[in-house]
């Protein structure tokens, strides 16, 4: 018997980012407007992709990854959208709809 293994496409989330022409943004929260009763030091920063949402059926949502650090925020932002259906520039004419792949950082 042959067995053909096809796994899922892994993308490395910079060449995803390039191929798309998609900007990640990176921003600290400041402690005063972050609610108290949450984690701050763990969710201290929030990474996303500029004008990406995601397209979850009847409605687009808002994404953000979180950290305590850029690079974990943007790795928890790529573990977020991965397998996900995203919308660039919902509401502008050059709207375009991708389906994300398994991302890595």
């Amino acid at each position: 018997m042959q067995i053909e293994t096809k796994p899922l496409l892994r993308v490395r989330l910079r060449d995803f980012a390039v191929e798309h022409n998609l900007i990640m943004e990176t921003v600290e929260r400041s402690r005063t407007f972050y609610c108290a009763d949450k984690d701050f030091e763990n969710n201290r920063w929030y990474a996303h992709f500029k004008g990406v949402e995601i397209d979850e059926g009847f409605t687009l949502l808002g994404a953000t990854g979180n950290g305590p650090t850029p690079a974990k925020a943007i790795r928890d932002y790529a573990a977020r959208i991965s397998e996900k259906k995203i919308v660039i520039g919902a509401y502008t004419t050059e709207r375009k709809e991708i389906y994300v792949p398994v991302l890595y950082v």
